[in-house]
C-alpha cells in the first residue's frame, strides 16, 4: 500500500506526517489488535472479545479472523509544521 502525506494536529501543534492504511492485513493488524482492544474495551465487547482482570484477551484464537475485518492506519510524524 502507498503512504500518503498528511497534516495532523496533535496536542495543539500541527505536524507533517505520512499515513498508510492496512485493510485486513492479518500479519500487520493481528499483533496490534490486543493493545487496541485493551485501550478501547467497548470495541472489544462489540467485536465479541472478553478481557480478564489483567487485560488479557480470553479468546485470542479469534484475533486472526477479526484482523481480516479491520482497517488500521499507521501515522508517522515527520516534522513540526511551521
Amino acid at each position: 500500500m502507498q503512504e500518503s502525506s498528511i497534516n495532523i494536529c496533535y496536542r495543539g501543534k500541527w505536524f507533517e506526517a505520512s499515513a498508510r492504511a492496512f485493510n485486513g492485513d492479518v500479519e500487520v493488524i493481528a499483533p496490534l489488535l490486543p493493545d487496541y482492544l485493551r485501550r478501547f474495551r467497548a470495541s472489544a465487547r462489540v467485536r465479541g472479545f472478553t478481557l480478564d482482570s489483567s487485560g488479557n484477551i480470553e479468546n485470542p484464537e479469534r484475533l486472526g479472523e477479526e484482523a481480516k475485518k479491520v482497517v488500521m492506519v499507521r501515522i508517522k510524524i515527520l516534522t513540526p509544521k511551521a
